[in-house]
């Protein structure tokens, strides 16, 4: 079975609702299961129901299900649709309290050691699994417990004795986050509710099958988490704006960790979730039941702690978000850190000096780890709300990039640079080493001038000492654009330090890759001293506070020692 990591951005659309049953259908479920005497009487109600909904009554031309009970299974409903590959698993029980984490545990313990045997004999394995008796039900993502199946546990033993004769299995399960899930009630006198319940659970269970054949298992991460926020707010909340920062922060950690008792679906009210406070809030209740099922939430405690210490930094996001803050979505930082492996290796985290000059509050370098990373900022108030993120740089320091240091030599001036001496030290250790450094940042794109192609356009925004520095070196216009002054800065600090080995990785408006006469000075320039590596090109509206009438591009670039002009 193939598999592979989902990213949030790729998560499944809310698919449009397929009546599968009537009501003459929940009436004769509703009626067998209240005269169940035995745990037969309880299969046989549930099964007959599952074979209407997928079996007999065909949503879709391409509808081609078929029940079986391989390896005495109580059903599993398989189809060969490459876009719906349901594989479901079913286990029915009678008398268990499926509120309990016990109970629930007894069913996928059973389920586990049938897809042992699935796994083993028929080649088959499941992507949902719904337990369910006389009363309630649950759906699991099956793919959140595969990894059971690798483990050294009491295989020998019956399927349905598995709760009992598998005690280390029922262990592991009880302490499982990918079993609180929510718990569907279906009670005989409440017959429309009843409807309501099992067209949301058959609902659910079309949604986790929407997987076009593969099965996606993707591990919570702190280097993800920012981007399954994003998309959980997206795809769950109907009105996003009613619900503060906080309120959807605390809401997604506590459902991710399964902390959730005082956060759940109101039982009476469709899509409608509670809050601790009494206030109730519109979700769209699908979602909110499929969404973490596709990630797996078997964490360690520590796992569960470090995660929890990032909410924070979600809070302080999403406020400075909506507020208009200008900072980069954690999910185009991944993107540039992929790239910055392509262009100088893997580890080049490992083996570089990365200075991210332009840090803000380091939403670029916050995720990730670094042997020797240095970061600045104009603001010192950014510092300093930054100040809890990449523990292990070197230096986090106010600096202005475009004014301190210009006019100095380092041969000459060492010691009245204001450029922390750490830094000033690396750089000249790193020309006589000839160990790499990396300029990594996003710096603004503001321009002094009126062409408002070319980004924002602000009266003397652009006026700082290298501005001065381009046009007496004849750089031409594109001194009056403040990403260009940034590429400058780093050419008149490679050319200051001597430095030989020199990589940028730099977020900037897509316009000088263009030329025309307006960028023909600064690239014939810049383009004699770094060669375009590889890049990639986004909206601008991905950003926060940016028009997303223009591109931005973020490209790698080489520093070649006596190469010849590289012009795009």
């Amino acid at each position: 079975m193939k598999q592979k990591t989902l990213l949030t951005k790729d998560f499944q659309k809310i698919i449009k609702k397929q009546r599968r049953f009537n009501s003459k259908d929940v009436n004769v479920l509703l009626s067998k299961l209240k005269t169940s005497v035995v745990e037969k009487d309880v299969e046989d109600a549930w099964r007959e129901f599952f074979t209407t909904c997928f079996v007999k009554n065909k949503t879709d031309a391409n509808d081609d299900f078929t029940i079986s009970s391989p390896e005495n299974v109580d059903g599993l409903i398989m189809s060969d649709n490459i876009v719906f590959a349901l594989k479901l698993l079913l286990e029915f029980k009678k008398d268990t309290n499926l509120n309990k984490v016990y109970d629930r545990a007894r069913i996928t313990a059973q389920c586990i050691h049938y897809m042992r045997l699935l796994s083993d004999n028929d080649r088959i394995r499941p992507n949902v699994i719904c337990g369910a008796d006389q009363s309630k039900a649950f759906v699991l993502y099956a793919p959140n417990f595969y990894d059971y199946l690798k483990h050294n546990y009491n295989w020998k033993c019956r399927p349905s004795d598995a709760y009992r004769q598998d005690p280390q299995l029922m262990k592991d399960l009880i302490t499982d986050r990918n079993l609180s899930v929510w718990v569907y009630e279906f009670d005989y006198r409440k017959p429309k509710q009843a409807y309501i319940n099992l067209q949301e659970l058959i609902d659910e269970i079309d949604k986790l099958a929407q997987t076009n054949g593969n099965q996606y298992q993707v591990k919570v991460t702190d280097a993800n988490i920012t981007g399954m926020f994003s998309e959980f707010k997206r795809i769950v909340f109907n009105n996003p704006d009613e619900v503060t920062a906080r309120e959807s922060v605390t809401i997604f950690m506590k459902l991710l960790i399964g902390d959730n008792t005082d956060y759940y679906l109101h039982p009476n009210k469709f899509n409608v979730l509670h809050l601790p406070n009494g206030k109730e809030i519109s979700v769209d209740a699908i979602a909110l039941k499929a969404f973490f099922k596709h990630f797996n939430r078997q964490l360690k405690p520590k796992e569960q702690d470090r995660l929890l210490s990032i909410a924070d930094r979600l809070i302080e996001d999403e406020t400075r978000r909506r507020k208009g803050d200008f900072w980069t979505p954690t999910i185009w930082a991944n993107e540039a850190d992929k790239l910055l492996q392509d262009a100088f290796g893997k580890d080049y985290k490992e083996n570089s000096i990365v200075w991210d000059c332009a840090a803000g509050t380091k939403n670029l370098t916050r995720d990730f780890v670094y042997s020797d990373l240095y970061s600045s900022t104009i603001y010192q108030s950014e510092v300093d709300l930054g100040e809890k993120y990449n523990p292990e740089a070197k230096e986090s320091f106010q600096y202005d990039f475009l004014n301190d240091d210009i006019d100095l030599n380092p041969e000459s001036n060492g010691e009245k640079w204001k450029l922390p001496k750490t830094l000033f030290i690396a750089l000249k250790e790193a020309a006589k080493t000839n160990k790499r450094v990396i300029f990594y940042t996003n710096p603004p794109y503001g321009t002094a001038n009126n062409l408002k192609k070319y980004g924002t356009s602000k009266s003397n925004i652009a006026q700082s000492k290298i501005n001065a520095y381009m046009k007496k070196n004849d750089y031409g216009s594109a001194a009056q654009q403040l990403y260009a002054q940034f590429f400058v800065r780093v050419i008149k600090i490679v050319n200051d330090f001597h430095l030989k080995n020199v990589g940028i990785g730099f977020f900037t408006n897509a316009r000088f890759f263009a030329g025309g006469n307006y960028w023909q000075k600064f690239n014939n320039k810049f383009f004699s001293k770094f060669k375009f590596i590889k890049g990639t090109m986004l909206n601008a509206g991905e950003f926060s506070d940016t028009s997303n009438t223009w591109p931005i591009v973020f490209a790698t670039y080489k520093y070649q020692v006596g190469g010849e002009t590289y012009l795009l």
